[in-house]
């Protein structure tokens, strides 16, 4: 009995040029495509992304699949290392410490301002996310995506609350960093919703110091179980050097 081929990351839908219109080059839709790729975790930490595999798999050229490439290597999800091409990056203890330690600060900040600026349907629409995740079985595998893309929404929407553009691309952009990371951290689920519950209830009520402070608290505890996550797993395996 003959095998059908293995499907590939990338492979879950048409060739990009087929796809491409007016308003969405190849070149974003190759880079959404990847970025995807390396969010959801389907390519590893660590992994080689060879240009001409993924222009084939995609449909696409070379030139679009390196300006993806690059645009990912300026957000920090990939990296060019000299005459190895590009690999997915690696999170290492130091980094973490990094991104946290900003993290902290900002979402504390986003979260007061937010609180101050919101109105009955920003409170409306933050809540439907938060029921959303508390809806899903999170016991249940199949369910960890959607809660991951439910979470980064709840947090996205209310923070944008603030209406400071720049503050809430930066978090964007440091959330993004360790997003991959958070998909297999489950087991601290529940406390997380928990969390969740009591920075929107303060939102709700208008306790611009309550959310700043609880903000504050949930990125500090994030940042414990994926340190503890991370240090373990590197005790098992030690982290390879650039």
């Amino acid at each position: 009995m003959t095998r059908s081929p293995a499907r590939t990351p990338l492979q879950d839908s048409p060739a990009l040029e087929s796809v491409a219109d007016e308003t969405i080059s190849v070149l974003e839709l190759t880079y959404r495509r990847l970025r995807k790729a390396i969010m959801s975790g389907a390519f590893q930490q660590g992994q080689h992304l060879r240009q001409e595999e993924i222009a084939q798999q995609l449909g696409t050229s070379r030139g679009p699949t390196r300006e993806a490439l690059n645009r990912l290597a300026a957000e920090g999800l990939v990296r060019l290392r000299p005459r190895r091409g590009y690999v997915v990056e690696s999170l290492d203890i130091d980094e973490l410490d990094d991104i946290f330690d900003l993290r902290i600060d900002l979402e504390s900040k986003a979260g007061y301002l937010a609180t101050l600026r919101r109105t009955q349907k920003d409170i409306d629409e933050v809540e439907a996310l938060l029921k959303k995740m508390e809806r899903l079985d999170i016991n249940e595998p199949s369910n960890l995506r959607e809660w991951s893309e439910l979470n980064r929404a709840f947090h996205a929407r209310l923070f944008e609350v603030s209406g400071r553009r720049q503050l809430c691309r930066i978090m964007i952009n440091l959330r993004d960093s360790i997003e991959r990371y958070l998909r297999f951290e489950t087991s601290s689920l529940p406390k997380q919703a928990g969390e969740h519950r009591q920075i929107f209830e303060a939102f709700a009520r208008g306790d611009a110091a309550a959310v700043s402070q609880l903000s504050r608290e949930h990125c500090e505890n994030v940042h414990k179980r994926l340190r503890d996550r991370l240090m373990k797993e590197q005790g098992d395996q030690p982290v390879q050097s650039a």
